[in-house]
């Protein structure tokens, strides 16, 4: 039985570009974005657009690490980003120029750091009960 490739999106601060590339499984893409599987971290980026990026990416030692912002949200190394249907389901990622026209890459930490107190960026912070337990500083 062929399984159908999917369309994954690849973000890659460190050559300050993005790509799509085709995969049997999204631990491939992981790979092709320089994420160790199973050491990522998942998010919600838009209603049927996820990101996956290094698990400990903003809490990793600041020094050579790169960063990108998209819509607003500051993240460290390489992403991929992939759809997901109603049912939650992996399905191609299309690119939407709205979206990835909010992408912005940032060579080191003082380089976000100084977007972040543009307001051009979010700050990237932990909060349970209304109480910041963690937030990134370069």
């Amino acid at each position: 039985m062929d399984k159908r490739k999917t369309r994954y999106g690849i973000i890659n601060p460190y050559t300050r570009q993005w790509f799509v590339i085709e995969s049997d499984e999204l631990d491939a893409a992981k790979v092709a974005a320089g994420i160790t599987p199973r050491e990522e971290d998942h998010g919600k980026v838009t209603r049927g657009l996820a990101i996956c990026t290094n698990e400990y990416g903003l809490i990793e030692p600041k020094h050579g690490q790169t960063y990108f912002a998209l819509l607003g949200s500051l993240y460290a190394g390489g992403a991929v980003l992939y759809a997901v249907d109603e049912t939650g389901a992996t399905v191609d990622f299309e690119p939407d120029p709205l979206l990835l026209g909010t992408l912005v890459f940032f060579v080191d930490a003082q380089e976000a750091e100084a977007a972040i107190q543009r307001r051009e960026v979010e700050r990237p912070r932990t909060t349970v009960n209304g109480v910041v337990c963690w937030e990134w500083r370069p």
